[in-house]
């Protein structure tokens, strides 16, 4: 007579199905890894991108975009009130702690640096020709999220932080915290791709409000707490001095 198998999985069946299960968990992971690693690439390549722009606007103009008090003149299509003349005193904007979240209305220099480089055709990813303050729209969004601000710093205390930064954070309010935008380990992949590895010093700089402790968790200032991959850091990248 023959006998009726039990329903259910065998050992060897088990083994088949944990093993598949295994190797889509581990193709999830690896393809969130590489995504990830693609944005990190994405945002230096945009950082030097912005600095050429940057640079070559100088060149041509004589002026940093923004500062250039000639823009209504010189620049196509350049009309009051979405773009604006600066005063030519060498610097974009009020200068502050590179940390402050400055004013970035459509008529600070801070925000007219964008358009600028964009109706000098350096940039595009914006308009000049709205009043709306948005990362899309009057400031360039970034891979992570968020987009980039201009600040140029005083932070007397501190010279290595002076300077105009480049800023990149998860949030464009006026006169508000900027919000965090990037994970202590991929903050520490593109410090140590550009500069020193060390959110603290050189030419790029990791933060995080809330005056964290060394050691806790999720750092992103003293240094990199690169086991912590939750969004706790803004970053920021020295353009010029």
């Amino acid at each position: 007579m023959k006998m009726k198998r039990d329903k259910g999985f065998t050992l060897v069946e088990l083994a088949i199905v944990m093993t598949i299960i295994g190797l889509l968990i581990g193709g999830v992971l690896k393809g969130q890894e590489m995504l990830s690693m693609a944005k990190v690439n994405a945002t230096i390549k945009q950082i030097s991108t912005y600095q050429t722009a940057f640079n070559g606007f100088i060149d041509q103009y004589g002026y940093r975009p923004g500062d250039f008090p000639d823009a209504q003149r010189r620049l196509s299509n350049c009309i009051n009130p979405y773009c604006l003349n600066g005063n030519g005193n060498n610097a974009v904007g009020p200068r502050d702690n590179v940390w402050e979240a400055v004013d970035q209305s459509r008529i600070t220099e801070n925000q007219q640096l964008w358009t600028h480089l964009m109706l000098a055709n350096y940039i595009s990813g914006i308009s000049a020709s709205t009043l709306e303050v948005n990362f899309g729209v009057s400031h360039p969004t970034g891979p992570f999220g968020g987009g980039f601000t201009f600040l140029t710093a005083n932070d007397s205390g501190v010279a290595s932080a002076q300077g105009l930064w480049l800023r990149m954070h998860g949030s464009l309010r006026n006169n508000v915290e900027l919000a965090p935008v990037i994970s202590p380990a991929r903050a520490a992949m593109i410090d140590r791709k550009i500069d020193d590895g060390v959110p603290g010093t050189g030419s790029v700089r990791g933060y995080q409000y809330g005056n964290p402790a060394p050691g806790d968790p999720g750092n992103c200032e003293h240094e990199y707490d690169e086991t912590f991959t939750d969004i706790k850091c803004l970053i920021a990248f020295k353009i010029s001095y």
